[in-house]
């Protein structure tokens, strides 16, 4: 089986951002249209600031592949997995926070999907701090 071209992991990329983008003008919309609150901006901030991180992320993708350039490397396979890895076990921690702590934090009055959103939210968060240190400050990786 031939594995996907760097043309094609970027475009399958771009396809998933767009529906992601999407989603979330789509939930902005219904918030907005109900009388959004504070919560439901900041709710609705938060993944727009991943979306655009992504967004950066995937054009220089793009622009790497269109110029005839490999897009992944050994050391960027070597940083992403370093970051699943270091974001992996922060999100551990990160759920069992918001599990100790959801009484003292007013957490037990909100959805079970809302949480669930909110912890999916802030791995998202700890997985491009941990790739954004990786990448810039790790001296473990070589360039």
């Amino acid at each position: 089986m031939k594995v996907l071209t760097d043309k094609v992991r970027v475009l399958l990329g771009w396809a998933v951002l767009i529906m992601v983008a999407l989603t979330l003008g789509l939930w902005g919309f219904n918030a907005y249209s109900s009388g959004m609150t504070s919560g439901d901006a900041v709710l609705l901030g938060l993944p727009l600031i991943l979306i655009i991180g992504f967004g950066v992320y995937f054009f220089n993708r793009h622009k790497e592949a269109a110029s005839g350039g490999v897009i992944e490397d050994e050391r960027s396979r070597k940083i992403l997995e370093s970051s699943f890895a270091r974001a992996y076990l922060l999100s551990i921690y990160w759920l069992l926070a918001m599990g100790f702590f959801s009484d003292s934090l007013g957490l037990e009055s909100l959805s079970v999907s809302t949480i669930t959103g909110i912890g999916i939210l802030g791995m998202a968060v700890l997985f491009g701090l941990c790739y954004l240190y990786t990448s810039k400050f790790d001296s473990s990786i070589e360039s």
